[in-house]
């Protein structure tokens, strides 16, 4: 329904502000501490690793997660010397894309067609122009994140230059890496950063600077675990931010020690299935916060049914069918009043979840499960919004 998503538009013209194992999932957070434990024995494991960090969260908080277990699997897909002829290609990578470009920020899942969140971004021609490579690295998924985090420091230059230019705004080095704020793992990593380096989010200025193949990887492996990782993004106003792992080792250091496992596919889906779980908090006024959890659980939603669909389908089938769908005003297009949005929140955090968000998140998965609750979706709402999603399905 209403505001699907905040666009902050600017114009240039004033100063900067800114896919395993089937080991019995019961506790995902827990589950992760294997992987970090494997990182720790490899020596990748960054300095002044938090090991309490604070998880109390205003924003979200832990539901139960889902006993599910990873299917077996299958052969992989392709071969490691396939993988890092891929990752090599990269260096052709000569236009932006969301992740890489200087004109817009947001995250975008490029397996699976029109899944964009965009954030800030100019009004202008972003020359946007989609990595072959990259995709395919994207939809090999788990079976990639070795390789990819292995290439984080890779300092081999894309044709890709970013430049600033004029007298308004600036660039400047960052370490922005966010994550779930209740899992243990990413908090243990992220509040170290935060303790241990002085502006964690500003860093050195620069006129121009040319994407690494490293760079590239980091927006990959976002796209892969659910986070948008921006190597380059967009600030406004007229500000370019830069998030380079192949400039900074210890953001580097600090993402392999997130997402580093002895079993990839395991590792993936336990995460997946934690921010699945992660819930937001309603605090009675707006859905700022909660949408935090919101946007974890759809975006886990699309990757567990594109990643492990035989693992997942009939679980995120069963929470398409507790859906409300009612219609809760008009269609995000048109104004709302007060009471119609209080109406549209209260439908929204009963289902716990953006309900249109999540329906597009998983709209395109042609799983059995899947395919029949979007059907039963379309012949029983009248949302305006929700129709446009499922229209082919009426």
């Amino acid at each position: 329904m209403h505001f699907r998503f905040v666009i902050s538009i600017a114009m240039a013209l004033a100063g900067c502000s800114e896919q395993g194992g089937a080991a019995q999932v019961s506790n995902a957070d827990s589950t992760q501490d294997i992987g970090r434990e494997d990182l720790l024995q490899a020596g990748a494991q960054p300095s002044g690793l938090i090991a309490d960090p604070d998880l109390n969260s205003d924003d979200v908080f832990l539901a139960d997660v889902p006993a599910i277990t990873v299917a077996p699997g299958s052969k992989p897909t392709h071969s490691f010397e396939q993988i890092e002829k891929m990752i090599a290609s990269l260096a052709a990578i000569e236009s932006p894309d969301v992740g890489l470009s200087a004109t817009i920020s947001g995250s975008v899942f490029l397996p699976v067609e029109g899944q964009v969140n965009a954030g800030a971004l100019l009004l202008t021609d972003h020359k946007i122009k989609s990595s072959d490579a990259l995709k395919q690295l994207v939809s090999i998924g788990p079976g990639a994140l070795p390789a990819l985090l292995a290439h984080l420091d890779d300092p081999t230059p894309t044709k890709l230059k970013i430049e600033h230019g004029g007298s308004f705004g600036a660039m400047w080095f960052a370490s922005e890496i966010r994550g779930n704020p209740v899992s243990r793992v990413e908090q243990s990593v992220l509040q170290a950063r935060l303790r241990n380096k002085e502006d964690a989010f500003h860093g050195d200025y620069v006129d121009s600077y040319t994407v690494k193949v490293g760079d590239v990887c980091l927006v990959a492996v976002g796209q892969i675990t659910g986070r948008a990782y921006q190597a380059v993004r967009y600030q406004p106003t007229a500000c370019i931010v830069l998030n380079s792992p192949t400039d900074d080792p210890d953001l580097c250091s600090q993402i392999r020690a997130i997402w580093q496992s002895d079993d990839p596919t395991q590792r993936l889906f336990d995460s997946l299935l934690f921010d699945y779980a992660t819930r937001g908090k309603y605090n009675g006024v707006s859905l700022d916060g909660w949408s935090v959890g919101s946007d974890l659980q759809k975006e886990s939603a699309m990757r567990l049914l594109y990643y492990y669909p035989d693992t997942s389908g009939r679980l995120i089938a069963g929470r398409l069918r507790g859906l409300d769908v009612r219609k809760a005003g008009p269609p995000s297009s048109q104004p709302a009043t007060d009471s119609e949005m209080d109406v549209w929140i209260s439908r929204e955090v009963a289902n716990g979840v953006r309900t249109d968000e999540f329906i597009e998140a998983v709209v395109w998965c042609k799983h059995p499960a899947i395919v029949a609750e979007i059907k039963s979706i379309a012949n029983r709402t009248d949302d305006d919004d929700i129709i446009k999603l499922v229209g082919e399905a009426r």
